[in-house]
């Protein structure tokens, strides 16, 4: 009985889901052609993965003195700088994605020598003009996460 009504509420879904496949998969090959387009945007994105480590071991490492001095109590702030540095350094990739194919939609049409240039371009605004917005949207979305979280855990020891 549970199989026909699982089965029953996937067919329901692929019925109303159908008449979304032209655009999702004309959404998928636009992204991938943007993504080969631009090559510059793997790059971007290992770049701030390798920093996003290096961000983690320079806080453990800050992160471990600090206890020993001053105390467990400091870990709430070091907690906080963390996740919000690391939501900064994703927000950052998706400025820099979202400026990328961007300019490639509005120029690609009629700039047939779009290249890597456009992703530091990107970058480059992702880090001086929109860099304040992105700091204050991460440490807003981390804030909203933590409360979410903290909420869901009392949740789940309360019931």
């Amino acid at each position: 009985v549970l199989s026909f009504i699982l089965f029953s509420v996937f067919g329901i879904y692929m019925v109303s889901a159908w008449k979304r496949i032209p655009y999702i998969s004309s959404n998928f090959s636009t992204a991938i052609h943007v993504i080969k387009s631009n090559r510059g945007m793997s790059t971007a994105a290992v770049i701030l993965q390798l920093v996003s480590i290096g961000w983690t071991i320079v806080w453990l490492i800050a992160c471990t003195g600090a206890i020993h001095l001053v105390g467990p109590g400091i870990i709430v702030v070091f907690a906080i700088s963390y996740f919000w540095v690391q939501q900064v350094l994703k927000n950052m990739m998706h400025v820099t994605a979202a400026g990328v194919v961007g300019r490639w939609w509005h120029t690609a049409t009629r700039d047939p020598n779009f290249t890597e240039s456009e992703v530091l371009n990107s970058l480059r605004k992702a880090y001086t003009t929109s860099f304040g917005s992105i700091c204050f949207g991460s440490l807003v979305v981390n804030y909203f996460n933590g409360l979410r979280k903290l909420l869901s855990y009392s949740n789940d020891k309360s019931g």
